[in-house]
């Protein structure tokens, strides 16, 4: 699935929903360049039923919805939102997997 947005300074951002796993292919185009990027998120389930979905590249970069359908438009907005007022760049890790680990206390 591929949306075009085109934000509020013109640039147009492609943004390409692989798979629940959450990888997005974001391509920004704004005059005469391209830049694409890759964002790993994260969709967890809070205790009050409500997907939370995080992409850790961009700090604050968060949303929630109370289905994962109603989510991924809203992260979309989230990660169009976080581009735009990026002022220092960020840097992408490479994912690596998703473990959960059990603490006894």
């Amino acid at each position: 699935m591929v949306n075009r947005i085109i934000n509020r300074k013109g640039s147009i951002i492609l943004i390409t929903w692989y798979s629940i796993c959450s990888e997005y292919d974001i391509i920004i185009s704004g005059g005469d360049f391209m830049k694409k990027y890759n964002f790993t998120i994260l969709i967890e389930k809070d205790e009050d039923g409500v997907y939370v979905g995080s992409v850790p590249a961009l700090k604050g970069c968060h949303t929630q919805a109370k289905t994962v359908e109603e989510l991924l438009p809203r992260i979309k907005e989230a990660i169009e939102l976080c581009l735009e007022t990026e002022d220092d760049g960020f840097f992408q890790n490479e994912f690596v997997g998703v473990q959960q680990i059990e603490v006894v206390v």
